[in-house]
């Protein structure tokens, strides 16, 4: 797996999943996955490692999910 590990990386996965939640009532995977890796990009890094860590916080903060790539932009 290669995404950030940095307190700051989880401290705003948490914030914007937590956020997501509140805001829509479920947090869209592949959406998160894509603005994080867009704030917290690494040379390697791929979407799969960034979506494995906002489904790993939203199962720890028991929230609903969603697997929608449609509303994610392809390069």
């Amino acid at each position: 797996m290669n995404a950030p590990s940095s307190e700051q990386y989880y401290r705003d996965l948490d914030l914007v999943v937590d956020l997501a939640s509140k805001n829509e009532g479920l947090v869209n995977i592949p959406a998160i996955a894509n603005e994080m890796l867009l704030r917290y990009p690494l040379p390697d890094g791929v979407l799969l490692d960034y979506e494995a860590h906002v489904l790993s916080t939203a199962i720890r903060q028991n929230v609903a999910v969603l697997f929608d790539r449609s509303s994610v932009a392809t390069a």
